[in-house]
């Protein structure tokens, strides 16, 4: 998916529906709440970040670099998700209405 002047397109230039640019958007802006100190990496799977981790998200920029998260267990509070990102320290804490709205969009894609 790339960004042009009116909104997201595909890499093959064929626009992108109302749904795909939604989570396209969701993706680039994902809210955190907060950061928690980094974690001694044997404390992952606490957090549900590990193999069986609730959601991977890897996006690939336009130079090829990607970038990844990894969202793991709702917290205590109900309210956001554990998440890893590589271009951050430590553990974020996700607003869970983004990482709900993105899992159901993954669970049931929309048809065109």
């Amino acid at each position: 998916m790339l960004r042009n002047s009116t909104g997201w397109e595909t890499d093959a230039g064929n626009t992108m529906t109302t749904e795909a640019a939604l989570i396209a958007r969701t993706i680039a802006g994902l809210p955190y709440q907060q950061i928690l100190p980094e974690p001694v990496r044997a404390m992952l799977p606490t957090y549900g970040l590990g193999e069986d981790s609730t959601l991977r998200i890897e996006v690939v920029m336009q130079d090829g670099s990607t970038h990844a998260a990894l969202v793991g267990d709702l917290a205590p509070t109900g309210m956001t998700y554990y998440a890893l990102a590589d271009d951050r320290p430590g553990v974020l804490l996700l607003l869970r209405p983004a990482v709900d709205y993105l899992i159901t969009a993954l669970r049931n894609p929309p048809v065109s």
